[in-house]
């Protein structure tokens, strides 16, 4: 039987977006880990609650958030800080840097750089290539 082995494409990939939700926690006020299971309370199951509505859950999540990175740089300027926002990871802001406002680009350049110093390595790879 053959054995798993991750490839490290794969873990980067599993870094970056526990960097992203890290990220997303911090703006969004919450404490960096779930305090209940550090306290040791007892968890509500997660069907039992509504989920976040900023977190990818299923297929058709994805989907919109790919179909949203591709219209990015055409979008207008409040409809990108809004997906920003929503969806800290590099791949959006990687998109919002090529849009035509500076403040758009800036805004994107800011995430980025939050999420390379947070350790996230596609994040890192992305300023690294992007000229400036």
């Amino acid at each position: 039987m053959r054995q798993y082995r991750p490839d490290v494409e794969r873990q980067k990939l599993l870094y970056s977006r526990m960097k992203s939700r890290a990220l997303l926690r911090r703006l969004q006020g919450k404490p960096p880990i779930n305090t209940a299971i550090a306290e040791g309370r007892k968890q509500i199951p997660d069907n039992a609650v509504s989920r976040p509505q900023g977190e990818v859950t299923c297929v058709a999540d994805a989907m919109w958030i790919s179909d949203r990175i591709q219209e990015l740089p055409f979008a207008p300027s409040h409809k990108v800080a809004e997906t920003l926002q929503r969806f800290p990871s590099p791949k959006v802001a990687e998109a919002a840097l090529a849009h035509p406002d500076e403040s758009v680009r800036q805004l994107g350049l800011r995430y980025l750089s939050e999420l390379a110093e947070d350790g996230d390595p596609f994040a890192a790879d992305i300023l690294e290539n992007f000229p400036r």
